[in-house]
């Protein structure tokens, strides 16, 4: 059974008319401080209830605590603000948002539904950039689909305009999801070419998130050839990116990664030790998949005892 590949959602960010409160608060929701995130967004939204961008963000925590229902019901607050000030830029990122919110919950159908609701919005007003992450969350859509031919074609096409615009990150995610298209063809050796490029691109970035997601989903194409050394040694990378830059939620996603890894050769010792951080991780975030990793625990503990 292949490892879940990474594959990157394409952001796009607008301007808060509370700029200096709405900075504070992206920069906590990046790091995964969600909840002090929305304690400044509730602030700003007391005084202006129709801060579409500050509406948005609060929904976009709300997806990262997999609280899906309230960030529906946020988004379409941002939906109705946006269209009451003709917003297409922001219209188009809430749609987006509600397709990500559907593609979490595994309702792909309805996922795709809200990115074309996002592209035919950017595609009115030529906001290249928009439809740029479009064609990427739905080619991210057909892949989970098994659609790989429209997977492809719809990477292509947001590596095409990426590249028009010189836009350093879109290019590095579609690389990234061109790699994961390969990847589930069990073309090992062209998934990591298109990783190498994503990564050339990342490293040219000053903020080196996406660059660890690269390293990450080499550790998993290296552990899927049975290639250990590799795949610990870009392991590694990606945890000592996320370290350095603090972002709880990638490194949960690495030790998660890390605790397999070591279960899988039956080493349980090292396979707990990076559960357990993810549990911390968990339980410092508020996360309610701490009880799934606690189960898990104690079954690697069981397993351990056997051994």
């Amino acid at each position: 059974m292949k490892r879940i590949f990474v594959l990157i959602l394409a952001a796009l960010f607008v301007v808060s008319i509370y700029a200096a409160d709405y900075d504070t608060a992206e920069k906590m929701s990046y790091y995964g401080e969600y909840t002090k995130s929305n304690e400044i967004l509730e602030n700003i939204l007391t005084n202006n209830p129709e801060d579409i961008k500050a509406n948005i963000l609060y929904g976009r925590n709300l997806i990262k605590q997999y609280r899906y229902k309230e960030a529906i019901s946020q988004m379409e607050k941002a939906i109705q603000y946006a269209s009451k000030y003709h917003d297409s830029e922001n219209l188009a990122w809430a749609y987006n948002n509600i397709g990500v919110v559907y593609k979490n919950l595994g309702e792909y159908e309805k996922a795709l539904g809200y990115f074309k609701k996002a592209l035919i919005t950017d595609e009115a007003f030529n906001n290249k950039r928009g439809m740029a992450r479009e064609y990427n969350n739905m080619g991210n859509i057909y892949n989970n689909l098994g659609n790989y031919d429209n997977a492809r074609l719809f990477y292509r096409k947001a590596l095409w305009i990426n590249q028009e615009l010189n836009n350093i990150e879109g290019i590095a995610i579609a690389y990234n999801n061109l790699a994961a298209f390969h990847y589930y063809e069990d073309n090992n050796d062209k998934a990591i070419e298109y990783l190498k490029h994503a990564a050339k691109y990342d490293e040219q970035l000053p903020f080196k998130a996406n660059l660890a997601v690269d390293y990450r989903n080499l550790g998993i194409i290296y552990e899927s050839m049975n290639e250990d050394e590799k795949a610990k040694e870009y392991y590694d990378k990606s945890v000592e990116i996320n370290q350095k830059i603090g972002i709880q939620k990638r490194l949960l996603e690495d030790y998660e990664n890390l605790s397999f890894f070591y279960e899988a050769k039956g080493d349980y010792n090292e396979a707990i030790e990076y559960l357990n951080k993810m549990i911390e991780i968990d339980r410092n975030m508020n996360l309610d998949r701490i009880y799934s990793d606690q189960a898990r625990l104690k079954k690697l503990e069981s397993e351990k005892m056997k051994k």
